[in-house]
């Protein structure tokens, strides 16, 4: 069986199909324009899935499949998630009849937009803006937190028990049963959340398959239960905590205390303890610096005194004799120099220094996998480059001075929560959660 409470509350829909550890997880989205409406939920990039069937689209109100809004909300979680891993997305677009054409696809799954490339300009930097306004750190916690006494000495150890009707909402009370409700099989996900979100008061016959899983896991490595019973959910009248408007602060101040294995660095505050990967926190700094150095390079030629040399294999050279004007475009000149073998005598002075071969490799495999060049996402990849065989790496002792510096470049940074590659930085133990595990409170 399986029902929603016909609130139209796209929030509580969402917790009924992802569960109501996903729901909490989740972030709001408004934004509106003359020709557009966007408003929708966007997960905290901590959830992720292998498929890209969890980023749910409606126009209008009808679910939709479309691969250049697809593309856009990618692109707008860019480093924020691990390699091989989606974002989990419900976005509701409304606009104008005329704008879009539903008579693409013989279920109507596909549309065809008129202004298009606006759109998808739209979404995906209204989602990055949300995700820029939030904090994304992960928190180590499974329990709800009650509020603090004054004295750091006193406790309570009496069963901390719901005072109101969100904080019925914690997984406290129901830990065996947030397993059950992380992930679904991408049919019955697809036909389900259609029907959840088109008739949300409707009741649907039958046993419903979920996947235990926490948030962020492969599928593949999850085990299938069965459910009847709707109360696996909490209340359909209980309301979902909203994400604060507010601008916050994205990380705290956190004062070292140590290193772990010289791979992690431990800190504290007041809100609890930290443990921070330092190479992908450096890896972001450097990334971040390096990703803004090559934005606006000047578009002026290094000189070579010594040519640099590059052989190619037989389908490559190939290629490049045959598109030498595509490569002229993007500054690669390359002068046959006989056997598959070709010398260039300038590049483009933004190309990052001690990487110049590895970026022209890839410049000359980009053109002939697309037929074209996107440089900016050449040079992102520079700076991916540069920043990680900068870092610093595991088994590396800090002393506190450093860890100090590091941390504070990282709280400066614009996203800190991720490396380049999507890995997590930091991983936050709440106090609440250090004193449940030493059993301080109950």
């Amino acid at each position: 069986m399986f029902k929603t409470a016909g609130s139209n509350d796209q929030l509580q829909v969402i917790a009924k199909v992802y569960g109501v550890g996903v729901a909490k997880k989740m972030i709001a989205i408004k934004k509106n324009t003359l020709d557009f409406s966007i408003h929708g939920y966007i997960a905290k990039p901590e959830i992720t899935r292998a498929s890209r069937n969890y980023i749910s689209i409606f126009i209008n109100g009808r679910y939709i499949r479309s691969i250049s809004l697809t593309h856009a909300i990618i692109r707008a979680f860019h480093t924020l998630l691990p390699i091989g891993r989606n974002p989990l997305v419900v976005i509701n677009i409304d606009m104008d009849p005329v704008l879009v054409d539903f008579n693409v696809h013989p279920a109507k799954l596909e549309v065809r937009f008129s202004k298009e490339k606006e759109l998808v300009s739209l979404l995906e930097e209204t989602i990055r803006q949300a995700l820029r306004e939030q904090s994304l750190m992960p928190e180590i916690t499974r329990h709800a937190p009650k509020p603090k006494p004054s004295v750091q000495h006193t406790f309570d150890f009496s069963q901390p028990l719901a005072t109101n009707e969100n904080e019925n909402l914690n997984i406290d009370s129901h830990s065996n049963k947030e397993n059950l409700s992380s992930s679904m099989g991408e049919v019955q996900h697809t036909q389900t959340f259609q029907q959840a979100f088109q008739a949300p008061q409707a009741t649907h016959e039958g046993k419903q398959q979920f996947t235990s899983a926490y948030t962020g896991v492969d599928e593949e490595q999850t085990t299938h239960v069965q459910i009847e019973n709707e109360d696996v959910y909490p209340a359909d009248n209980l309301q979902l905590p909203k994400e604060e408007t507010g601008k916050k602060e994205r990380i705290p101040t956190m004062y070292p205390i140590g290193q772990l294995h010289g791979t992690y660095i431990l800190a504290q505050n007041e809100t609890g303890f930290y443990m921070i990967d330092q190479h992908a926190a450096q890896e972001r700094v450097k990334y971040e610096y390096f990703r803004d150095k090559l934005a606006n390079p000047v578009n002026t030629a290094q000189e070579l005194l010594l040519p640099m040399t590059f052989e190619f294999s037989q389908q490559e050279a190939i290629f490049i004799d045959h598109n030498q004007e595509k490569l002229k475009e993007v500054g690669l000149f390359f002068e046959p120099f006989g056997n598959q073998t070709y010398v260039i005598r300038s590049y483009p002075n933004w190309f990052p220094e001690g990487y110049e071969e590895e970026v022209i490799r890839e410049m000359v495999e980009q053109i002939m996998q697309d037929e074209k060049i996107n440089i900016e996402s050449i040079r992102d990849d520079a700076a991916k480059l540069m920043s990680c065989k900068g870092s610093i790496k595991a088994n590396h002792y800090l002393n506190l001075q450093d860890m100090t510096q590091l941390l504070e470049a990282l709280r400066r940074s614009t996203d800190p929560f991720t490396c380049p590659h999507g890995r997590p930085i930091i991983v936050h133990f709440t106090t609440y959660e250090l004193e449940k595990m030493f059993k301080r409170v109950m």
